[in-house]
């Protein structure tokens, strides 16, 4: 288990930039025709929507709606921390982690907001075309949460990085056509899509 990242705008990995260039490979090879990337404004998102700018010829917009959840004052610690079964904190997070803030950062209820507006304004503004949307693993699972209308207890889904989820407005509905799909780490040997 890694660190809490949040908001902490950390850099991309070396190997978060060999997973990127994998995916690029796969996005520009396949038939995603992708007309626009959205992506979150913190440098590890906006590092791996470079690396996609450079093989799909498409503009990038930055969007601080897709970043990563704030933990306020959880980021930095490690999760084994947190995980610690005499943690209050964790055990109070668990009990009603959808609306928790005692952390000083953003509750996910707060996150699923920003969220939904993304979602709203894109479809409007990019009606008609595929845009790919360069986040975060919480953000991404809250975002298929709030698409799809799961209630928010339906969270707890595997999101690796660089994988690749995808869903398709039918212009009444969102519907999954793919989610945390790694098959381009796997046969680029970039192992698996976890750290």
């Amino acid at each position: 288990m890694g660190k809490v990242q949040g908001h902490q705008d950390t850099f991309l990995s070396p190997k978060g930039e060999r997973q990127a260039q994998v995916l690029a490979q796969r996005l520009s090879e396949g038939n995603y025709n992708l007309s626009h990337l959205i992506t979150s404004d913190l440098s590890r998102a906006k590092k791996t929507s470079e690396i996609l700018e450079k093989s799909l010829a498409c503009p990038v917009s930055l969007d601080s709606r897709w970043r990563e959840a704030s933990f306020g004052n959880w980021e930095g610690k490690s999760w084994k921390e947190l995980y610690a079964p005499e943690g209050k904190n964790w055990q109070e997070y668990t009990k009603n982690w959808y609306h928790y803030k005692d952390h000083q950062g953003e509750s996910w209820a707060e996150v699923a907001l920003r969220v939904k507006d993304s979602l709203s304004e894109t479809l409007e503004k990019f009606a008609g075309k595929n845009i790919g949307i360069v986040s975060h693993g919480g953000t991404i699972r809250l975002a298929i949460t709030v698409a799809l209308k799961l209630p928010c207890e339906f969270f707890p889904f595997a999101m690796g990085n660089t994988s690749l989820t995808e869903i398709v407005w039918d212009r009444e509905r969102w519907t999954m056509a793919r989610m945390n799909d790694c098959a381009h780490l796997e046969l680029g040997k970039e192992s698996k899509c976890y750290n």
